[in-house]
């Protein structure tokens, strides 16, 4: 039996292009507790449904990029937390 997904266009595009939104967003210092928060939210409870997504709309490349820019973005925000102490 063959599943149909109907995915929304603006919910195909969050899934797609936020890993190169969070690149692109200079994070501020008062910022980064809420980008690394919002980050794990992601992770650590919608990360399936995400990838729920990228599976019905056949993007794993821009999946793999999206969480290779979302890990860039951690470490750069470590690395100012640590610049700050």
């Amino acid at each position: 039996a063959q599943s149909i997904t109907i995915i929304s266009p603006s919910l195909r595009y969050a899934s797609m292009f936020w890993g190169h939104h969070l690149r692109d967003v200079r994070i501020v210092n008062e910022e980064q507790h809420r980008v690394l928060s919002a980050i794990r939210v992601l992770v650590y409870h919608h990360l399936l449904h995400w990838l729920e997504v990228i599976s019905a709309i056949d993007e794993f490349e821009l999946a793999l990029l999206c969480l290779r820019l979302a890990a860039l973005s951690v470490k750069v925000c470590r690395i100012i937390r640590r610049l700050q102490v």
